[in-house]
């Protein structure tokens, strides 16, 4: 196989489960912290330059605790784990 170019596309789905609170002054709901999990995969292009990235060169998950602040709310993930759980590049070679 042979890899096109020098870039990568990452996919990613996670999921979270955040705690929502209500902003007295305002009455808007807002994000406060909870928990956020999930999987990727680190894709590349072979030899067909219309169509997307699909070849899987790494795979992972990523877990960790998320925390909301102003001014947007503005997440930060803290605690986090980013597991590889496969690195699949010894099929590869570049021309």
């Amino acid at each position: 196989m042979t890899v096109r170019g020098n870039e990568c596309t990452v996919i990613a789905t996670g999921t979270d489960d955040v705690q929502l609170a209500i902003d007295p002054k305002t009455g808007q709901v807002i994000p406060t912290s909870g928990k956020v999990f999930g999987t990727y995969a680190v894709v590349v292009q072979l030899d067909n330059p219309t169509d997307s990235p699909e070849l899987p060169v790494q795979t992972g998950t990523f877990s960790g605790v998320i925390n909301f602040q102003p001014p947007l709310p503005l997440g930060f993930v803290s605690e986090g784990i980013f597991t590889i759980d496969g690195i699949h590049s010894p099929l590869l070679r570049r021309s």
